[in-house]
This record gives structure tokens, C-alpha cells and sequence, in this order.
């Protein structure tokens, strides 16, 4: 009986580890970074930004997500839009195209918001 409690806590603190070099490997973590972009996109009642993000992290992303925050000279917020990229999930070393559109039918976040302000923020699970 001895002998299995004493295998089972060796067995127990190989496969747990001690952080990232453990017996298991180190920690895999995705890194979704912007490669293009974001490029405004203007239309007749919606305009758009749009670009490219790239997986440089070891582990998938998954749900990745762009989000982009219109902003006034004063740096105060207009909107925020955000959309999920055109892939699911995105592998080590994987881009992929994005774009998040405002409707804005009568041009008033046009003329209000300043393009050099805004900015973006990428997440995912």
C-alpha cells in the first residue's frame, strides 16, 4: 500500500510540473497581432476598417475578435464595433482578413470623429 502512495505522489508531481518547464512541456499561449490595417473604408451609408491579423503565439486562438473605437479630436469616444475575424480559430503562424463596419447614414460619425484617434484592440479565448 505504501508503495502505490508513494508511486501516485511521484506520479502526481511529474505530470503536474513545476510551471513552464514541466515534464508536460511549457505553457502554449496564442499572440494575435495586426499585420495590416486597420485601412478605413468609406461607402455611402456605412464605412468600415478593415486589415489583417496573424497568430504569432504556439497555440490557437480561438474566437478571435477585432474591436475598433471611434474616437472625437478630444479623444473621447464616439462608437465601438468589433467583429469576430473570418476565421473560427487561428493556428500558430495563420492570418486573416477582419473588417468592422459603423452604419452612418447621415455622415454624422464621419464629420465628428477624428480617423487618427481610433483605435483597436484584439482578443480572443
Amino acid at each position: 500500500m505504501r508503495r502505490w502512495a508513494i508511486l501516485g505522489i511521484v506520479l502526481f508531481l511529474a505530470l503536474s510540473g513545476c510551471g513552464k518547464d514541466s515534464i508536460l512541456g511549457p505553457d502554449k499561449k496564442a499572440n494575435v497581432v495586426m499585420i495590416e490595417g486597420p485601412v478605413f473604408v468609406d461607402g455611402y451609408s456605412i464605412f468600415q476598417y478593415q486589415g489583417r491579423v496573424r497568430n504569432d503565439g504556439d497555440a490557437t486562438a480561438k474566437f478571435a475578435k477585432v474591436y475598433v473605437y471611434l474616437r472625437r479630436s478630444d479623444n473621447s469616444l464616439i462608437e465601438q464595433g468589433y467583429s469576430y475575424i473570418d476565421d473560427s480559430d487561428l493556428a500558430p503562424g495563420e492570418t486573416s482578413p477582419w473588417d468592422v463596419l459603423f452604419s452612418d447614414d447621415d455622415h454624422v460619425k464621419r464629420n465628428i470623429m477624428d480617423k487618427s484617434k481610433m483605435t483597436y484592440e484584439i482578443k480572443w479565448d
